[in-house]
């Protein structure tokens, strides 16, 4: 297969056809064959050449998938029987090392204090010059996350809470009495976590020593807590969300699959995913809307992120080979999904980063085969030169951080395939380096709540008339989606006439403030031509906005 060769002859002119069966204007059959513009060398006068191969030339050094190999020659020398070139792997941009370690199941990876940790099947190790060194079998269940912020990591195993100290290189392991069902929480001197019994405990640094004190989830309600935050003022079990004064139960057999917060304002946004892909928005414990995703599959993950300076987060998720993106009030957001090559299979985790200068939220996503994709939110394109390969499925969550080398800021992404883990270096195109969702709950404490907002940009205007319209326009098939921005919750009423004045059809719905919203209008049983539709919103603070809008229908 000429596309999957371990080995392949790159042809300096860009063109592949040496061996190439090619058939001439009489009908004769030739074979193609080398010449001076398929050669390397300085002085070749191909239009196309660049005395360089590289990720970014014609021909490239781009993997089979398109993966970035970060491998470059150039600066070849001129045609003669001895001849000199360069190499170099890795970019501007970045590079990358490799250590060899024993092959298992990683779940996480992380580095403290210039040294690196893992978590394989469960158990605490360190990895000190090329071996890795056991500090504590059993540290944490599988299904578990484990929590870690500063020289403290926290492991949950059974009814045991063991805390790792990484300066003295010593555990603590506090016993509850009930087998543990979530994952810790860790906020400075305070850990937090819940049982198989619905109970709540909190462990509390004082005087070198963690105290431990108990309560109930929520009334005695004795099913496990599966997730919580630092303030316990949200806890989550399979079938009941609970917050401060109320609680939300789900029917049925759905149940809840995660939870994530932040603050706008004076308010506190909670989302949660059920196992039925429907989306619930709390604030401040109230339940404001829910929707179902357009997913094939089960979303078993999800992170929050800001792609725009509206003050919002979206709502993020992986499908196979889609990346889809939602706004909170349930509508796709602008220019979403993003749909990959149909043999890449999308992890259902993504990081969020700054890497570049207009501020919002980057995306890393990571594939089965072991590829890595930075993603830039607003250009809607790959960013840095990725993506990169590893060759090989990651195990594990990878780790990312943030460090400084001769005063240039740099992100340090570390992740597992096998038996070897790759360090990436990382040099953004800003030095604005902003780490915002960078694990399972958003960041390595657990906490499951995000703080950061563009509270500066955002959108003025209580309707702008350039954000309503619809989409897809024309409309081919039996529906299309009316959109439409309101800075305040306000009802809005859409009449649609066709030319003549006659009244088509009327959609009454509701619009969640601080956000885009749309609306489905089914056409199956609206014959082809164009058709004019009011957008009409009042607000429930006194504001008010109209746009007439074109609607082509065919069939």
């Amino acid at each position: 297969d000429k596309f999957h060769r371990g080995v392949d002859v790159e042809e300096a002119d860009g063109i592949q056809d040496i061996g190439e069966q090619f058939t001439t204007v009489f009908g004769d059959e030739i074979v193609g064959e080398g010449e001076d513009v398929d050669m390397w060398f300085l002085s070749n006068k191909s239009k196309l050449y660049k005395n360089r191969f590289a990720f970014d030339t014609k021909p490239n050094s781009l993997s089979y998938s398109g993966a970035n190999s970060l491998v470059s020659v150039y600066d070849f020398s001129e045609s003669e029987n001895r001849m000199t070139f360069k190499v170099t792997i890795g970019t501007e941009n970045i590079s990358v090392n490799t250590d060899n370690i024993a092959a298992g199941n990683y779940s996480d990876n992380f580095k403290i204090n210039d040294s690196y940790y893992f978590i394989k099947d469960g158990n605490l190790l360190k990895l000190v010059g090329n071996n890795q060194i056991l500090l504590y079998p059993n540290f944490t269940q599988e299904y578990l996350k484990i929590a870690y912020k500063d020289s403290i990591v926290v492991g949950c195993f059974e009814n045991k809470v063991n805390i790792f100290n990484t300066l003295k290189d010593t555990v603590i392991t506090i016993s509850v009495n009930e087998n543990i069902s979530t994952s810790p929480v860790l906020k400075d001197n305070w850990i937090s976590l819940g049982t198989a019994n619905g109970k709540i405990y909190n462990l509390i640094k004082s005087n070198n020593n963690w105290l431990v004190s108990s309560q109930n989830g929520s009334n005695s309600y004795d099913k496990p807590v599966k997730q919580l935050n630092s303030k316990i003022d949200a806890i989550m079990y399979e079938d009941r969300i609970v917050f401060n004064n109320n609680y939300f139960s789900l029917n049925n057999g759905e149940k809840f699959v995660k939870f994530m917060q932040f603050f706008n304002s004076n308010n506190t946004y909670t989302i949660s995913l059920s196992n039925k892909n429907n989306f619930y928005i709390f604030n401040d414990g109230q339940l404001e809307t829910s929707f179902a995703v357009q997913s094939e599959n089960f979303v078993s993950n999800f992170i929050i992120a800001q792609l725009s300076h509206n003050g919002f987060y979206q709502i993020l998720f992986t499908d196979k080979n889609k990346l889809w993106a939602y706004n909170l009030s349930g509508s796709v957001f602008d220019n979403f999904p993003i749909i990959y090559n149909d043999n890449v299979v999308l992890e259902d985790y993504i990081y969020a980063a700054n890497f570049d200068d207009d501020t919002i939220s980057d995306l890393l996503l990571f594939s089965e085969d072991g590829e890595i994709m930075l993603f830039s939110s607003k250009a809607k394109s790959t960013l840095l030169g990725f993506p990169v390969s590893i060759g090989g499925k990651l195990s594990g969550m990878p780790y990312i951080s943030i460090t400084e080398n001769n005063g240039i800021g740099n992100y340090n992404l570390n992740v597992i395939s096998n038996d070897k883990i790759y360090y990436y270096n990382i040099i953004p195109n800003t030095t604005s380096l902003r780490l915002d969702y960078v694990s399972y709950f958003g960041s390595t404490n657990n906490d499951c709540q995000m703080y950061y907002t563009f509270l500066s940009t955002v959108e003025k205007g209580y309707f702008p008339e350039e954000r309503a319209y619809n989409w897809p326009n024309p409309v081919y098939g039996s529906s299309t989606f009316i959109r439409y921005y309101v800075s305040e919750n306000s009802n809005v009423n859409i009449k649609i006439f066709d030319y003549s004045g006659a009244l088509v059809d009327e959609i009454n719905t509701y619009g969640f403030g601080g956000n885009d919203n749309e609306v489905e209008w089914n056409v199956a049983n609206i014959q082809s031509g164009v058709y004019l539709a009011r957008i009409e919103a009042k607000g429930d603070l006194g504001n008010s906005g109209s746009k007439i809008i074109k609607i082509a229908v065919i069939k």
